[in-house]
């Protein structure tokens, strides 16, 4: 390294760095398998039909999806998918 250089190692993650973090990332908690799980399993077209009509209609009289997903805690596509599935709309 010359004059007036700064030592570029710690750009590239070098071992002798003593400030580089070499851990691996932390195990992320998967939550959302189990309420999949109870969407799955536990919810009757019925109840879809009731909790939609209660919560989860808009105005205009569609289903917004995005706020039966929080309800069944999924994903709007898989709330979508499973009204697709019980023929409801």
């Amino acid at each position: 390294m010359g004059a007036g250089l700064q030592d570029p190692r710690h750009l590239r993650r070098h071992p002798a760095d003593p400030e580089a973090d070499h851990r691996p990332p932390r195990p992320r908690p998967d939550f959302q398998r189990a309420k999949i799980k109870t969407l799955e399993n536990g919810i009757t077209p019925n109840e879809l039909k009731n909790l939609i009509e209660e919560k989860c209609r808009k105005v205009n009289g569609k289903i917004n999806f995005t706020e039966l997903s929080r309800h069944l805690g999924c994903d709007p596509k898989t709330a979508k998918a499973r009204c697709t599935a019980y023929n409801i709309s």
